[in-house]
């Protein structure tokens, strides 16, 4: 029996969609303050915000691997390759695009020879593939795609376990796991901005959370299932979402210590909770306008890299940091519609040529 896929539009949470897009500006905000080095930037600890997007990855690939379970064809190694091969394809509808923007913007912002350009490129191609976060060199130019690359190693390893004893794990073994390394993270490095880290050669600190962060995922997903959120009032987990989200947002704004980022983690898995478990709220933002801006936050987390770049290429530091945000942000946001209309626009053809004809 071959898997099955309905071809019913999925029904998008319109409160994931709007902080996707709040927090992959965060992100970017982030990550230009980085480079900038002013000395005071917004979004200092934006480097949270992958919290959120980890454990959203956890919950939908939970709820993804439970529709394959009930159409499965029982070979539990062919349905788990057969769900991640299309899931990282996936990934390349938007990723292919900014691969070939990434190479065209080295020529001009690094003044390469044809020489250098195509060493460059060879070097690169584990980002590309998106395996650098086995141990593979990554470009400098896309180092948050690291994300990316974590969360298909730890989706590649728990798509099995899911699909045999999601349940179990979820409800058992995911909220020990997360806990433990959560802690060790916190231990070893005294914060959770670790990505591409290895520590004694061994361990990888960057794939721990993202290994902690979607297991978590996968937990809400089980607890949501079962309604126990329910037995609340839809008021009183509004407003504790909407406090955790205040927290989380003002958190990544303000000069506080890191000894708070613990309960920032504990607030995002809140804040996760809660969107997921009470979706009978604020159904106003179940529209194509927010769900456009959550289908955007992945092009604007891929682009904003190169976006950064150009901006520390051409603009001087002299013209100010709010001025040089507002062009960086301005270049991200065209740099994201160029990839989706490209993405989009092959993604179209190349399903239209697969389409029988008619006759």
């Amino acid at each position: 029996m071959e898997i099955s896929e309905k071809r019913t539009a999925p029904q998008r949470n319109g409160k994931i969609e709007l902080m996707r897009f709040v927090f992959s500006v965060i992100i970017a905000g982030y990550h230009l303050g980085c480079s900038l080095n002013f000395d005071r930037e917004l979004f200092q600890k934006g480097y949270l915000a992958v919290e959120f997007f980890f454990m959203v990855s956890g919950f939908l690939l939970a709820k993804s691997l439970v529709r394959y379970h009930s159409g499965s064809s029982g070979q539990l190694i062919s349905d788990s390759l057969r769900f991640m091969g299309k899931k990282y394809l996936s990934l390349y509808r938007y990723y292919a695009v900014v691969i070939v923007m990434t190479c065209i913007a080295w020529i001009p912002v690094l003044h390469l020879s044809l020489k250098k350009w195509l060493i460059k490129v060879l070097e690169s191609l584990p980002t590309f593939l998106l395996v650098q976060m086995a141990g593979f060199r990554y470009v400098d130019w896309m180092v948050p795609v690291w994300y990316v690359s974590a969360m298909l190693i730890v989706m590649f390893i728990l798509a099995p376990v899911l699909i045999r004893w999601g349940r179990t794990y979820s409800l058992y073994f995911a909220p020990v796991i997360a806990l433990l390394l959560w802690g060790f993270i916190w231990q070893k490095s005294g914060h959770f901005n670790v990505s591409t880290e290895w520590k004694d050669h061994v361990l990888n600190l960057g794939l721990m959370r993202a290994f902690a962060d979607i297991s978590i995922g996968c937990t809400f997903f089980y607890i949501v299932q079962s309604g126990i959120l329910k037995r609340f009032r839809s008021f009183a987990l509004s407003a504790a979402g909407i406090f955790c989200y205040l927290i989380i947002l003002l958190y990544t704004i303000m000069d506080i210590q890191k000894s708070a980022e613990p309960a920032i983690v504990f607030l995002t898995a809140a804040a996760v909770l809660v969107t997921f478990g009470n979706e009978n709220t604020f159904r106003f933002l179940n529209n194509r306008f927010i769900c456009f801006l959550g289908k955007a936050s992945l092009p604007v987390f891929l682009c904003h890299s190169i976006a950064r770049y150009y901006v520390e290429a051409y603009c001087p530091a002299e013209w100010g940091y709010y001025p040089l945000l507002g062009i960086f942000f301005g270049i991200t946001f065209a740099l994201s519609g160029i990839c989706i209309l490209i993405g989009d626009g092959l993604h179209w053809l190349i399903h239209r040529k697969k389409q029988p004809q008619k006759i």
